[in-house]
């Protein structure tokens, strides 16, 4: 059945779906409390490890500002709420996600559109602006890259494609899944702004940590900007549509690869040595890219012609 992934049969869910929608917004709130104080722990942990036995590993951790380690230690709390909402909604189970080799070739055909996307934006970045490659192993850094886009993707895809438009689906309706669901996975991207927890050492205090996560969730108040906003809407609209069209999530996931591989490799192997001088191509974030968002949207409106083409077929 077309949309089964985002519709819940039965269970507690679906005879109290208001109830449902309201704890996941107790569990992400919850969990930045519960990461305030959990957080400065992590963080004295790792100097100590640090500084009795040093690792490349302890030396890259406590080389990171204490906003960074407040945004991981986050996934802590989060991942328990998470996986209860996936358990309770049915979604805690790759054959309900139409996550297999069944659905390969729609992972591979969005997987290699992601990836022209972003050359395409990439390319367009690189003519005009003065460049030069950064260091380090190409194959290490396409591995790494890989395995990271690869992790990311299925992480948000299942949080941000399935149990949030879930959850909203079955308490308020369709519309309001695609819009709210775009709207939080566009808001959850803008974080801690640059001043806010760019800090170091061994001991921060609760206060300090309390900052960061009141940042953490007003930080868009003082760092949206229109066209990232927009274009991050607009990718998690589109990929919602491909949810919406094939009932799984293997092309949503294969586009997110494609997109975040190439972006994380441009970013790694490549070193601007000026700014853009184009203000339209945006910086090696590409959401900032107006020409990004222009791309994005006319293969949004492309899906949703062949959605609703499909659906008065069917």
């Amino acid at each position: 059945m077309k949309d089964a992934i985002l519709s819940i049969s039965s269970g507690p869910a679906r005879r109290h779906p208001w109830r449902h929608l309201f704890l996941f917004v107790v569990i992400y709130l919850g969990s930045i409390g519960i990461t305030i104080f959990l957080a400065p722990l992590v963080q004295k942990l790792l100097w100590i490890r640090h500084s009795s036995n040093p690792t490349s590993l302890t030396s890259y951790l406590v080389g990171k500002p204490f906003g960074k380690i407040f945004d991981r230690t986050r996934w802590i709390p989060l991942s328990f709420g998470v996986l209860y909402l996936l358990k309770t909604t049915g979604l805690l189970s790759f054959k309900r996600l139409g996550v297999g080799g069944k659905h390969c070739g729609q992972w591979l055909r969005f997987f290699i559109l992601g990836v022209l996307l972003s050359v395409a934006l990439c390319g367009a970045q690189l003519v005009t602006t003065p460049w030069t490659f950064g260091g380090g192993s190409l194959v290490a850094t396409l591995a790494r890259a890989f395995g990271s886009a690869l992790l990311v993707s299925m992480l948000e895809e299942i949080v941000f494609r399935a149990l949030i438009p879930c959850l909203i689906r079955n308490a308020a309706g369709a519309v309001l899944a695609f819009i709210l669901g775009s709207a939080f996975f566009a808001y959850a991207h803008f974080k801690i702004p640059p001043e806010m927890g760019n800090f170091y050492g061994a001991s921060i205090d609760i206060a300090q940590s309390a900052n960061v996560g009141w940042a953490y969730l007003t930080g868009i108040g003082t760092t949206f900007r229109y066209v990232p906003y927009f274009s991050l809407f607009v990718l998690g609209g589109f990929l919602l549509m491909l949810v919406y069209r094939f009932s799984n999530l293997m092309a949503s996931m294969g586009f997110h690869c494609g997109l975040v591989f190439i972006l994380l490799l441009y970013r790694k192997i490549i070193c601007f040595t000026a700014d853009p001088l184009n203000k339209f191509l945006g910086s090696n974030h590409l959401v900032d890219s107006p020409l990004a968002l222009v791309l994005l949207c006319s293969l949004f409106f492309y899906q949703c012609g062949q959605y609703f083409h499909e659906r008065a077929r069917n």
